[in-house]
């Protein structure tokens, strides 16, 4: 099967927290911050990306995400979290993504192009996409065609 990049029209993945150590923390021998316990390293990259849902897709949408959040829960350990939520009129979506690193985003997108895009795409119009955290230059070349809105790091803390 032909590798599919993220297009405009492709995937626009949200998640709604980047665990980036921030301020003091940030110094070379503090690149990290503590979860419970966890530690989350600097280079955690998460993203939210927004869909409509077309009419009459959300069932079809149901499957596809069990699917996709099975595969990536079974055969992805650099995946942290994989969450979709859907509006209560059924017309919209967005994914909030948690990966462990660039390199294990990567292998998710890999997988995604692979064995996904296409069927999501039939019953999905991204909308758009907020990426957090310290993407490698390989993953922005990657997400580049989704238009994402890169977000750094200001402050805060993660428990």
């Amino acid at each position: 099967m032909p590798h599919l990049r993220l297009s405009r029209r492709a995937l626009i993945f949200s998640l709604a927290a980047c665990f980036t150590p921030v301020g003091g923390a940030r110094a070379a021998d503090e690149a990290s911050v503590k979860k419970g316990d966890k530690t989350m390293s600097g280079s955690d990259v998460s993203w939210v990306f927004s869909v409509t849902i077309k009419d009459g897709a959300v069932e079809k949408l149901k499957a596809i995400i069990a699917e996709m959040a099975d595969g990536a829960k079974a055969s992805e350990p650099g995946t942290l979290g994989y969450e979709w939520s859907i509006s209560d009129d059924g017309k919209n979506g967005q994914v909030h993504e948690h990966y462990r690193d660039s390199e294990a985003a990567l292998t998710h997108l890999a997988s995604f192009n692979e064995n996904f895009a296409a069927r999501l795409m039939e019953l999905v119009e991204p909308t758009g996409m907020v990426v957090f955290g310290e993407p490698s230059a390989a993953l922005k070349k990657e997400l580049e065609g989704a238009d994402p809105v890169y977000m750094q790091p200001a402050g805060g803390f993660v428990r």
